[in-house]
């Protein structure tokens, strides 16, 4: 990793994607463990933050880079926080409105770890039965617009538009692979993905794909 002194900042510049996850692992010391919901960011950086990462990181300073809130104010500062805090706010909403659909009990979260790489660890935001977890998403963006439209319009929202007209978890999204995570280090077989908004609420079931696993993710790490 290469450390240069730019007019009070460090700016930094990677070599390879080595070295990117080096200075991942260096940002999240603090937590020894890689969470689920980083797993997308991870392997979808290969061959793409020796400039996107270091462009945006040469907008901070040193003391904010390493602050354990440093993906927040990365990814837009206090924009992110109040969105944080909005899909915080609306989760248990959420979780009851599908309670209320399924006709179930939604237990309360617990934490798995990879019995192959203690490194790897899920927290899924609720459990059903045995073999069920449950993923809840309250975009802050879905308060000023409809699903549909951020489905059609925006590339980065976590929905699309399937052939038939309905609404689906993007499988190239950060959340596919969050969710994958999740039901592979947990070994379950089915999350229920929620995307709640205060006028709509969209759920589906996706099942856990051992060959993504092996094939597209378990490698990246």
């Amino acid at each position: 990793r290469m450390r240069q002194k730019i007019t009070g900042l460090i700016f930094y510049s990677f070599a390879s994607f080595a070295d990117y996850l080096d200075f991942f692992y260096s940002v999240h010391r603090w937590k020894k463990r890689i969470p689920s919901s980083k797993f997308g960011e991870i392997i979808k950086a290969q061959g793409k933050y020796s400039t996107d990462l270091t462009s945006r990181l040469s907008e901070f300073s040193p003391d904010l880079i390493f602050d354990p809130n440093f993906k927040q104010i990365a990814d837009g500062g206090s924009q992110e926080t109040v969105a944080t805090k909005y899909g915080k706010d609306h989760e248990h909403e959420a979780r009851r409105k599908l309670e209320t659909i399924l006709g179930v009990e939604i237990k309360s979260p617990k934490k798995f770890i990879d019995k192959d790489n203690k490194y790897l660890v899920t927290i899924p935001d609720g459990l059903i039965g045995d073999d069920k977890i449950v993923e809840i998403k309250c975009p802050f963006k879905c308060s000023k617009s409809s699903m549909e439209n951020l489905a059609k319009d925006d590339v980065n929202f976590c929905l699309e538009m399937s052939p038939d007209g309905r609404l689906r978890l993007r499988e190239d999204h950060e959340y596919y692979y969050q969710v994958q995570g999740e039901l592979n280090i947990s070994k379950r077989e089915v999350c229920y993905f929620v995307v709640w908004s205060p006028t709509e609420f969209h759920y589906q079931v996706i099942y856990r794909d051992q060959h993504f696993w092996d094939v597209y993710m378990y490698p990246g790490f």
